[in-house]
């Protein structure tokens, strides 16, 4: 997220609720020409939470203002296993304050580097419910899930908008069930006001 200037609240990873800069959430242990390449789907992950800020801030909007910004699903689950191939790759994953040895199968690193698709039912999952809140600070919390060394899942929210990178098929129902859900991830609608984020696949 090397385009976003604010400082963010950092949870997991050992930093429960430490300021710090979005560049810190991605450790650079990719070479150039594989940073570059992946450089788009940094801007997807930029675009959701610099649009949830922006709509934070819209506090008094004339009436009749509807703000409307689409987030492309596809982009958004292949930053989640960016970064957490960068966490897993510098030891950055922890388990009550121990840093963890993870392991990602390499099956893929072929979906990130070789633009090869997830795995039947890997992938990316909306896991927030109808009515949750988004939280007012400006947060990012970073989950490791684990099956010994091996890196299964990873929940990720975005000022407590939820999302969550299956590397396996899920076992809970209620989470299979969001798989690649397109939709609506974000609505608030006032009186004479409406602000929605949608995700789409394409």
């Amino acid at each position: 997220m090397k385009q976003y200037d604010g400082k963010i609240l950092v949870y997991g990873l050992g930093q429960n609720g430490r300021e710090a800069s979005p560049n810190s959430l991605t450790v650079n242990v990719l070479c150039t020409k594989h940073n570059s390449y992946l450089s788009d789907f940094d801007s997807e992950a930029i675009k959701l939470f610099s649009t949830i800020e922006k709509f934070d801030k819209d506090i008094d909007v004339p009436d009749g203002t509807y703000k409307y910004q689409e987030i492309d699903g596809r982009k958004l689950e292949r930053w989640i296993l960016k970064a957490s191939y960068a966490l897993a790759e510098s030891g950055s994953f922890q388990k009550d304050n121990q840093k963890m040895s993870v392991n990602i199968k390499e099956v893929f690193l072929e979906v990130l580097f070789q633009g090869q698709p997830f795995p039947k039912l890997c992938g990316l999952y909306f896991i927030s419910k109808l009515g949750d809140k988004v939280h007012v600070e400006k947060s990012i919390s970073i989950r490791p899930i684990t099956n010994g060394e091996k890196l299964i899942a990873v929940e990720i929210l975005f000022r407590q908008l939820g999302f969550m990178l299956c590397l396996e098929e899920p076992s809970e129902p209620t989470i299979r069930n969001t798989f690649h859900c397109p939709g609506f991830i974000f609505q608030d609608h006032k009186e004479t006001t409406r602000r929605e984020i949608k995700l789409i696949y394409t």
